[in-house]
């Protein structure tokens, strides 16, 4: 294909007769992966190191202009310094005729929003944990001067393996500039308009905080399953970034914990300054909300001038509770700059609080005469001793914070991931039962007793309440199917969540389903996935071990199995070698070959000529010995008469060839026997 031509990818398609397209001499697209603004994304082939990349190639009408030409270079020059596991790799950046391209890692997986748009709102938790991957990858970028500038859930990968991974800086640039033309002058607003940052959207100069602003669409569409704004234009969702308020998590998602709200909210706020200044920061209450510090005050917020706090006890649980419009009456500290937030959109959690604050003071209250009174029962059974102090009643502050600890929140996790997180707090999981239900996941926690924040006694038991879906049914057989059919019979018996992989096997043909979980037969609801592995017809696999073993074995062993192989056949030097041995395979042993590549095989054939060995002056039976070892035949042999006083009679005393003599191998040599001659009688005189 004519590459000089930038249009002949529109219309590139792997199948067709147009011929493979090679990029940069080592990489053939295979298919079109996804189409952005400016560019489109291609699987491929990387020929010299035998892997799957992607690659992007840029759009013909950007390609002609040097101002995007320029901002696709440096691109792939600032996201190739960033190497980091939450970030999708660069490796190399060209230009093939008129087209330019990059070529980055490829992630099996599906992105974020095409799992929100399947699945619906995710777990908090889960919501959470992908959160703090990304504020991970985004704080990396930030610390090396690059601002992603259109962070969404389009550009974010969950690999199959459940790794997160951020993509696509496509409009990425170094904040310091570096003397260079700022490719993102003021008034030039590039992204994606529903995950636009205020000062996005007015074109203001940006900074790794606009990334955090953005990061906080993405939660609140995780949490909600839709972003917090829409509209029929870009700039009317812009306008509401700048202008409006997004409507309460709480209102469209009930149940998230007030913290998770509140760390959204943050992230939200309109003014920069008012946001979380590093990813670090997110990163820090992200993992004290996974730990189950889910009561964290306006102090507890991460702030530079205010650190936060452990949850110790009860009271103090009580105390911090997410709050971030104060209910103080007198003045405000002068370090703290204020809620970061309208007061409208955390009224709900205000009202919250001042229970929780009431509760608090009784609690308080009741705890301090409860003391009061135990200390005045002690003294007046036995009074106190100074040499012999009285052990501390059960139950007294110092005692619960020794014995006692706090029940961590594990509603909306998984049923295993509760009993875990329950376990490595020394609690036991009691009562556990389901309820049906059908707007929360099997297998999800409902509720839980005692409460998440109540302080209990190491080893006392937390009962949990689990989610259980439709009845369950027992899951069909598909291995040995065709993938069309394992689909038809698994969807005709309710089961529609299915999950299509490739594997490598010699057992089935291509497109035959060569295994699935859960196994057939076993019990699953139908709202849960099943996965089949489909074989890809064994495009290669691995060289056995065949030194040492007979030529038969290569038919098995490798004709057999897909390989076209040459057999060289090597005289060996020393006549007894084994004939038709394997000596040597290549590729070597242990190698995952292609199938469609070919095997070469060197078999041993034993010596081209043969040295005749000197066997004069044996018997005829050692001779035939010496002889057959070498692979020589020996004729019936001839009698020699020899002088019977000779050492010679009944041994060998010529032989033909001579010894030293080079023949062919199974060729005959012929000795003579020695044999006395009777020597003729001496006649007598005639008297």
């Amino acid at each position: 294909m004519n590459l000089s031509d930038p249009c002949s990818l529109l219309n590139f398609e792997p199948m067709s007769e147009q011929g493979p397209i090679i990029l940069g001499g080592r990489y053939e697209l295979q298919r079109r992966l996804a189409r952005g603004g400016m560019a489109e994304v291609f699987l491929a082939q990387d020929q010299l190191l035998g892997r799957p990349v992607a690659v992007k190639v840029l759009f013909p009408e950007f390609a002609t202009d040097p101002s995007f030409v320029e901002r696709f270079r440096r691109e792939a020059q600032a996201a190739a310094n960033l190497s980091h596991p939450n970030i999708v790799g660069v490796y190399d950046w060209g230009r093939e005729g008129k087209t330019y391209y990059i070529v980055m890692e490829y992630v099996e997986g599906r992105s974020l929003s095409e799992i929100i748009r399947s699945e619906g709102p995710l777990p908090a938790v889960q919501a959470a944990e992908i959160a703090k991957e990304i504020a991970a990858a985004l704080g990396f970028a930030h610390k090396n001067d690059v601002v992603h500038r259109d962070m969404k859930s389009g550009n974010v990968i969950v690999s199959d393996s459940g790794q997160i991974k951020v993509a696509d800086f496509g409009i990425a640039t170094a904040i310091s500039g570096n003397g260079q033309t700022n490719l993102t002058q003021t008034g030039a607003v590039m992204g994606t308009a529903t995950y636009f940052s205020p000062e996005q959207a007015q074109g203001k100069q940006l900074d790794g905080r606009s990334d955090l602003y953005s990061l906080g669409i993405v939660m609140y569409e995780m949490l909600t399953g839709a972003p917090p704004f829409s509209g029929d234009s870009p700039v009317s969702i812009a306008y509401k970034h700048v202008q409006e308020q997004p409507e309460l998590i709480s209102t469209k998602r009930p149940g998230v914990a007030d913290a998770l709200q509140a760390i959204t909210a943050k992230l939200l706020n309109k003014e920069p300054d008012q946001r979380y200044s590093r990813a670090e920061d997110l990163q820090s209450d992200l993992e004290k909300f996974l730990s189950g510090w889910h009561s964290l005050g306006p102090e507890g917020l991460s702030e530079e001038t205010s650190p936060v706090q452990p949850v110790v006890g009860p009271i103090e649980a009580a105390t911090t509770q997410v709050n971030p419009v104060s209910t103080e009456t007198g003045p405000r500290d002068p370090n703290y700059p204020g809620p970061p937030y309208p007061p409208q959109y955390f009224e709900p959690y205000e009202r919250h609080d001042r229970r929780i604050w009431l509760w608090g003071l009784l609690t308080v209250g009741l705890l301090v005469a409860l003391v009061a009174l135990i200390i005045v029962l002690m003294n007046a059974i036995g009074g106190s001793s100074d040499s012999d102090p009285e052990p501390v009643p059960v139950g007294t502050p110092s005692a619960q914070a020794t014995d006692g600890v706090i029940v961590p929140f594990v509603v909306d996790l998984g049923r295993d991931q509760a009993v875990a997180l329950l376990q490595a707090r020394g609690l036991e999981v009691g009562r556990l039962t389901t309820e049906i239900r059908t707007d929360i996941p099997s297998d999800r926690i409902i509720s839980q007793t005692p409460e998440p924040g109540s302080e209990i006694k190491i080893g006392e038991a937390v009962d949990l309440v689990v989610s259980v879906g439709p009845e369950a049914k027992q899951v069909p057989v598909a291995v040995g199917l065709t993938q069309e059919e394992a689909i038809n019979r698994l969807q005709n018996e309710g089961f529609q969540n299915i999950e299509i992989y490739t594997i490598k096997t010699n057992d089935y043909d291509l497109g035959v389903v060569a295994e699935q979980e859960p196994e057939a037969g076993s019990a699953l609801e139908p709202n849960n996935a099943i996965i089949i592995r489909v074989s890809d017809g064994r495009i290669s696999d691995v060289i056995p071990n065949l030194i040492g073993r007979n030529r038969s074995e290569i038919d098995e062993q490798l004709i057999q199995k897909g390989w076209t192989v040459i057999i060289e056949e090597v005289e060996v030097e020393d006549a007894a070698d084994e004939v038709d041995v394997i000596l040597s395979i290549s590729p070597d042993e242990g190698t995952d070959y292609s199938l469609e590549e070919v095997v070469t095989v060197q078999v041993s054939v034993g010596p081209s000529t043969v040295t005749v060995p000197a066997v004069i002056g044996l018997t005829a039976e050692a001779a035939a010995v010496i002889l057959d070892e070498v692979g020589l035949f020996v004729d019936p042999p001839t009698d020699c008469e020899v002088d019977p006083e000779s050492p010679s009679v009944g041994r060998v005393t010529t032989q033909d060839p001579e010894s030293g003599s080079s023949v062919d191998p199974g060729s005959s040599v012929t000795i003579c026997i020695g044999v006395a001659t009777e020597p003729e009688p001496t006649p007598t005189p005639e008297p």
